[in-house]
């Protein structure tokens, strides 16, 4: 799959996952994007998907990140809100985040 591909993967996800939010955030791993766009799950998709979503985290469109350990794995957990938070951290933009949110209700996906 080229890159192009992986980032409107990327964003069909994030797209359909904040629209179908019920509140400021949501918390999301690769495989969750993968999921909520429509594809079958793939080792090397994920990769991308992970890659991306750390772009957005150096970026300041994620509010903080969280890892969880479920049986021997470690899983690290995008939170990604409209405004701030008692977690958020130092990288996070409000208005950045705020233009995600608007583009992702607005968006003819």
């Amino acid at each position: 799959m080229p890159w192009e591909e992986a980032v409107e993967l990327t964003a069909r996800g994030l797209v359909t996952l904040i629209r179908g939010s019920m509140g400021n955030c949501i918390t999301v791993r690769p495989i969750t994007i993968i999921q909520a766009a429509g594809v079958e799950p793939r080792i090397w998709l994920a990769h991308h998907v992970g890659y991306i979503l750390r772009l957005l985290e150096a970026s300041g469109y994620v509010s903080h990140t969280f890892t969880k350990r479920v049986g021997g794995h470690y899983y690290t957990y995008y939170v990604i809100c409209r405004s701030r938070n008692p977690n958020t951290d130092g990288k996070f933009s409000e208005g950045r985040a705020r233009g995600l949110w608007g583009a992702a209700r607005a968006s003819p996906f």
